[in-house]
């Protein structure tokens, strides 16, 4: 409804109801307003919670360590636990595995720990941006990475705002195993290697002395002579251009005898490069 209003309808509504209104009542704490809307809420001393399903650590603890595909549970603070889930997909898999409950109380959180990037994770773009187009097309799971050891994770979770059963648990970490293990090549490192052929570093051959480093995420380093330039570059069609910091940039033909060698040709001087 407020979206067929529009923004200068709505704000029409407010102007009339604050018309109403006396100024000062607006920080009148006994007639509402602001004071009384930023003051601290009176409590009546009970203490709430969010987890409204009953499902309590008493029962997941008693879930962990009954159930015969989960090895090596340790209890991890009070409010989660890390064991080894065996998951038998298209491959059979140990997932290292965390589940918690959310220090609001309103989600049992489930975290696969999957895998380790070798290196800086900004030199796979396009593999974090697979990742980040899968996150959202399976409901409440998505991939993420932990910024301080680069470990990969796929986390769900299961909302506490109704009854839930162990059963429910259960299918959670298979639905998450499934997930895994149809998506490995999302999150197996191992299957990261298939890189554009051009990526690397090479080194000129016939008593040229220049290398130039190609790196996944276009950017380039050319050495020539004890020189270094850096900036960014674009291969497609037989085609190499190469932008440097500064704005300049040269178009080349650039043609891979194989995976290990290829040849560079721009203007009049054509180098043969060798992989390093």
């Amino acid at each position: 409804m407020l979206r067929r209003f529009g923004l200068f309808a709505l704000l029409t509504v407010l102007s009339l109801c604050v018309s109403q209104i006396n100024a000062q009542d607006l920080f009148n704490k006994k007639k509402g307003g602001l004071a009384n809307a930023f003051s601290k809420s009176k409590s009546d001393g009970k203490k709430t919670t969010g987890n409204k399903s009953g499902y309590t650590m008493a029962d997941l603890e008693k879930f962990v360590k009954s159930n015969k595909n989960i090895k090596d549970v340790k209890k991890i603070g009070e409010r989660a636990f890390r064991f080894d889930f065996k998951f038998s997909g298209k491959k059979a898999w140990t997932l290292p595995t965390y589940i918690e409950f959310s220090k609001s109380d309103t989600n049992l959180w489930f975290t696969f720990m999957l895998d380790t990037i070798d290196g800086n994770p900004k030199d796979y773009p396009d593999r974090l941006l697979k990742m980040l187009t899968f996150n959202g097309s399976y409901g409440d799971s998505f991939f993420s990475i932990w910024p301080k050891n680069k470990q990969i994770t796929l986390v769900g979770a299961i909302q506490l705002h109704g009854k839930i059963t162990d059963a429910e648990v259960l299918d959670q970490l298979n639905y998450l195993g499934r997930l895994a293990d149809r998506n490995e090549e999302l999150w197996n490192t191992r299957m990261w290697n298939d890189a554009p052929k051009y990526v690397g570093s090479w080194k000129a051959t016939g008593g040229v002395n220049m290398t130039i480093k190609l790196d996944r995420n276009g950017k380039f380093e050319l050495v020539t002579n004890g020189n270094k330039t850096v900036g960014s570059y674009k291969i497609g069609d037989g085609k190499i251009e190469m932008t440097e910091k500064g704005g300049e940039t040269i178009t080349g033909k650039i043609d891979f005898t194989d995976a290990n060698n290829f040849n560079l040709e721009v203007g009049d001087n054509k180098i043969k490069f060798v992989r390093q």
